[in-house]
This record gives structure tokens, sequence and C-alpha cells, in this order.
């Protein structure tokens, strides 16, 4: 005997995400975002800091520049990347409505 195959059983929808959670998502990942940006930006902030103090101690041109170029590299770098997080957070939180 050929068994008959059993129709699946028909699924639930999935909940929409209504009202504001677009929003709270939104505010969340910007929170978390800015935390993250602070953080890196504080690297940057020292290297400023360590690259000053080590040009008062006399160090070297090229130690110091190299520390000045490294700091704006990873400032702009945590900056651009900021700014690119927002931007498709934000799209994304638009195309939920």
């Amino acid at each position: 005997m050929v068994e008959s195959a059993k129709p699946e059983e028909p699924r639930a929808p999935k909940a929409n995400r209504v009202g504001l959670w677009p929003v709270w998502d939104f505010a969340v990942h910007v929170a978390v975002g800015t935390l993250i940006f602070a953080v890196i930006g504080s690297a940057a902030v020292g290297l400023d800091l360590v690259s000053h103090k080590l040009q008062s101690f006399g160090v070297d041109a090229v130690i110091f520049y190299g520390l000045k170029a490294a700091e704006y590299a990873l400032f702009t770098t945590d900056l651009v990347l900021f700014l690119v997080f927002i931007v498709r957070t934000a799209v994304r939180a638009g195309r939920s409505f």
C-alpha cells in the first residue's frame, strides 16, 4: 500500500513589526554605534596625547609624524564607517514602515 503524503499544515504568517519598533531599533543601533565610535575615537585622542608628550621629550620627527598619520587615519576611518553605519541603519528603518 502506498501511503499518501500528509499535507503541510498552514503556517501562521510572520508578525509584522508595526508601530514604533523600527524607530526603537534605529535608536538602539544609533546608541550602540555611537558608543563604539566613541571608544575607537578615544584611541585617536590617546594617540594625539601620546604624540604630543613624546614630542616634548624630543622624539624624532619621523616617529611624531607617523603617530600623527596613524591618528588621522584611525579617526577618519572611524568617522566614515560611523556615517555609513548610520545611513544604512536609517535606510533599513525606513524600509520597515
